[in-house]
């Protein structure tokens, strides 16, 4: 695949990945909550990895559905927390996207 065509599919990726990130932490953050994102350039690594942070003060989500939020159609029970129900496919696109970049990702909660 030609360079520019390559960098060009990368950022629409990348987009997605914001978009998705983005999307979910607007859904579930109450009005007039606060939501930050932050992007880093990690190059302690051999190659330089990007950083992106998404944080919010929503409800959060308990320790037991952790294990599952990146799995496709899963779902909480729309009673939970937020009260708003997801297609259960944004954070699993979003997994597959990263991991074929040869990245992680991963979500930490306080509750």
């Amino acid at each position: 695949m030609p360079k520019a065509g390559r960098q060009k599919s990368d950022a629409d990726k990348i987009e997605k990945i914001f978009y998705n990130l983005l999307s979910n932490a607007f859904k579930h953050t109450p009005d007039y909550g606060k939501i930050l994102l932050s992007v880093n350039v990690d190059e302690s690594q051999e190659q330089q990895m990007l950083k992106i942070s998404v944080v919010d003060n929503g409800p959060g989500i308990s320790h037991e559905y952790l294990p599952h939020i990146f799995n496709r159609f899963y779902q909480i029970s729309h009673k939970y927390r937020s009260g708003k129900i997801s297609s259960g496919i944004g954070l699993s696109l979003s997994c597959d996207l990263v991991k074929k970049h040869y990245g992680e990702i991963n979500v930490v909660t306080d509750l």
